[in-house]
């Protein structure tokens, strides 16, 4: 089943990658934290153009930045991506 996922988000990522050429991939989230699909990701996306970003901790880099938008909106000039998966 993890195989199958995995497979389907790489998928649907390399075609969001390739339509709209991003400089960065910033993986944060808890299916990040997923050593195999941050070696799929990273593998597949990773080019002289374009950089994967991990942090330490995925999973909690989105607590993170919740907890400072609610203590400060002022800590960020825009907190929508253009695109995100």
């Amino acid at each position: 089943f993890h195989e199958v996922v995995v497979k389907k988000t790489v998928e649907c990522v390399l075609r969001l990658s390739l339509a709209h050429k991003p400089k960065y991939v910033f993986m944060v989230g808890g299916f990040s934290e997923s050593d195999h699909l941050q070696k799929q990701l990273a593998g597949m996306l990773t080019t002289s153009t374009r950089k994967v970003i991990i942090p330490d901790r995925p999973g909690l880099a989105v607590v993170k930045g919740a907890v400072l938008f609610g203590v400060s909106r002022d800590a960020f000039a825009s907190r929508m991506l253009r695109y995100t998966y």
